[in-house]
């Protein structure tokens, strides 16, 4: 066929971020077919300039905000219980009307074992500059408005209270970072907890790790057990299930963290494993600040565990689970709050 070429062969050459090209090998194509054919490299050329400059801004900005967050961690301890899109989400909500502030409600009072008793109005977001600073910077500023209108200065420790430990050893002091072997994850972190505390978990102090634990979750979690500055309880399991770049990224964070605070480190951090043959366990044993935490068995036998916690269950839907649980609320005059949260549950793990 004449007018098209046998072969096309393309030389791109790039020097000090300048962009040339050949088209070799062309026979029998019009002077305009070249020029055409030259102008849809340029501009392919001058879209990947484009795509590679928003790229570097994108990463750039990403950088400048996880900065923000990390500031925020040091110097806020209230910040330390929101990560990742907990931020947007406070943000959305205090940018908007007194009304829709209360949907914030149910997640402060998560983060602040129900001290949440004051209404959230009165509140002004005031805007500096368009920066992620002033975001962090209100959220702290609404936080610490709304607990210190029932606890004053003492809200953060009425925040804790239930993570202290008030078992005392003689030997030992229940501070820095320690390792433990269970047989059980949920029923050994639960004993632990009680153990030392003579309190069940509670969120702020409990990590269990999966798959789809993200880096934000531990960053958040870790600022929170190594500075705080009380002698809290802080366990964090699972460790087996996290991705190969949590793993890793748990592994620096304990380094940086504890190694820029271990004079000041009041709390305990327990790191709960399953197996000594895991790649994750090797490196955290490797750690030389760590410690083994020996507390036998036998000392779990006579916990006393009260539970107020009651399953109501079935193998079918529409057979009245959710009228039972309301009516038998009402009926003793409790308030009836439903997390309408739909999952997959096996019922063999969450009995310990």
């Amino acid at each position: 066929m004449t007018g098209y070429p046998k072969e096309i062969e393309i030389q791109i050459n790039i020097k000090n971020c300048e962009s040339s090209f050949l088209i070799l090998g062309l026979e029998e194509e019009k002077e305009e077919e070249k020029k055409e054919e030259e102008k849809i490299i340029k501009e392919e050329i001058n879209e990947e300039k484009d795509y590679q400059k928003n790229l570097l801004k994108l990463i750039s900005t990403l950088n400048k905000i996880r900065k923000s967050q990390i500031t925020a961690y040091k110097n806020y301890p209230i910040i330390r219980f929101i990560y990742g899109r907990q931020f947007n989400l406070i943000y959305n909500i205090l940018k908007e009307n007194e009304i829709k502030k209360a949907k914030l409600s149910p997640f402060l009072k998560l983060i602040t074992n129900n001290l949440m008793e004051k209404d959230l109005d009165n509140f002004s977001y005031k805007l500096n500059a368009k920066t992620y600073d002033d975001i962090i910077e209100n959220i702290q500023k609404f936080l610490e408005e709304i607990l210190k209108k029932k606890d004053g200065d003492k809200y953060l420790e009425n925040i804790y209270k239930e993570t202290f430990i008030k078992k005392k050893d003689k030997e030992r002091k229940y501070k820095g970072i320690y390792l433990y072997f269970c047989d059980n994850l949920g029923k050994d972190l639960f004993q632990i907890y009680k153990y030392l505390t003579e309190n069940n978990p509670v969120a702020k102090a409990v990590l269990l790790c999966n798959k789809e634990t993200t880096n934000e979750e531990l960053t958040s979690f870790l600022y929170r057990a190594i500075f705080c500055e009380y002698n809290s309880c802080f366990i964090i399991g699972g460790i087996e299930f996290l991705e190969f770049d949590k793993k890793r990224n748990l592994i620096e964070l304990l380094n940086r963290l504890y190694i820029n605070n271990y004079e000041n480190m009041s709390s305990l951090l327990i790191i709960l494993y399953t197996r000594s043959t895991t790649d994750i366990f090797k490196s955290l044993n490797s750690l030389k600040y760590k410690n083994i935490l020996d507390i036998k068995k036998e000392n779990f036998e006579n916990l006393k565990i009260i539970s107020n916690i009651e399953i109501i269950s079935s193998d079918f839907s529409g057979v009245g689970k959710s009228t039972e649980i309301k009516l038998s609320i009402e009926k003793e005059h409790k308030k009836y709050i439903n997390f309408n949260y739909h999952i997959e549950i096996n019922l063999n793990r969450i009995f310990i």
